[in-house]
Order: structure tokens, then C-alpha cells, then sequence
């Protein structure tokens, strides 16, 4: 697979969550703790028969992340 490099800006509060998922997959590289959230993401969107609670979780996470992006702007 041929990959692209992108440049992600990240609040502390993201920094905090992929240092603590970093510590319990047992990695010292953040990318495949990234790598890891982008896979899940996929994972839970492909995910068939789609579920009201997995809808609500998704649209949770991107209502937090927005919110985020835009205080930090």
C-alpha cells in the first residue's frame, strides 16, 4: 500500500488520549496509534447492520472533535 504524509494539528487533550493509548497497546510510535483510530473508525463505519448506538457514538466523537477544532482555531 502506498501511503501519503499528512500534517495533523492535535489538541492536548488528543495528545492525552493517543499517549494513553500508546501506553496500552504497548508502542512507543504515536503514528500507529493514529494509524490504529483511522483503522477503527473504518472498521465501525463499514460495519453492517449499522446500529442506532454505534450512529450516536460516531456522531458524538465528531460533535467532540469539532468542537475542539474550533475553540483551538
Amino acid at each position: 500500500m502506498k501511503g501519503k504524509r499528512v500534517t495533523v494539528r492535535l489538541s492536548d487533550e488528543h495528545i492525552s488520549t493517543l499517549d494513553e493509548l500508546r501506553r496500552r497497546l504497548k508502542t512507543n510510535n504515536i503514528s500507529e496509534c493514529v494509524k490504529f483510530c483511522i483503522n477503527f473508525t473504518n472498521v465501525v463505519l463499514s460495519y453492517t447492520p449499522y446500529s442506532d448506538g454505534m450512529a450516536k457514538s460516531v456522531e458524538e466523537a465528531v460533535k467532540r472533535t469539532f468542537k475542539i477544532c474550533q475553540t483551538k482555531t
